[in-house]
């Protein structure tokens, strides 16, 4: 609703909601997220001659992830700028529109920051909303590498905590 009718959002929630909880009126509308400049899918990319996309498959298998999981997640990498050498996992709203990617240093600095993620707010994301089940138990995680361990119907906090802020 909020996505196709913003305006009417606030009216809606004052005449409808009786004490449920509704995405307040003051939501912002989606932001656009594209993919880092350069991203490689894994799964289409396993015999490149790249070493750094070798290396990061090399480290999504030190993490038990397999060739299904790499296709299921979109796991992918890039070969130049600032997410080189990252293991790149994106998000799809329930659109399957791209809203959200962590990427993962598969190095060990220490002076450099492990996580770069997308420059929207995460305080409306649903971490790979396209994957769940909205009648089905849900288990949710604190961060993207976490959904790798669980059953196929999980999202992730983006975090450690969230708040009423959250949608």
């Amino acid at each position: 609703l909020r996505k196709y009718f913003p305006a009417y959002l606030g009216e809606y929630n004052t005449k409808f909601s009786k004490g449920i909880y509704v995405a307040s009126a003051d939501m912002q509308q989606e932001e656009v997220v594209v993919p880092p400049i350069g991203f490689k899918l894994l799964a289409t990319n396993l015999a490149a001659k790249d070493p750094d996309v070798q290396d990061t498959i090399r480290y999504a298998r030190s993490r038990n992830l397999t060739n299904k999981d790499f296709w299921y997640f979109k796991l992918g990498t890039c070969t130049k700028g600032k997410f080189r050498r990252r293991l790149i996992m994106p998000s799809f709203n329930d659109d399957g529109d791209l809203n959200y990617y962590v990427a993962r240093t598969i190095d060990n600095n220490e002076n450099g920051m492990k996580y770069l993620n997308a420059k929207v707010s995460k305080k409306n994301v649903i971490f790979n909303e396209i994957n769940i089940d909205w009648k089905q138990e849900l288990t949710i995680v604190e961060g993207p590498m976490d959904l790798t361990k669980c059953d196929s119907n999980t999202t992730c906090l983006l975090g450690s905590h969230f708040s009423e802020e959250y949608a």
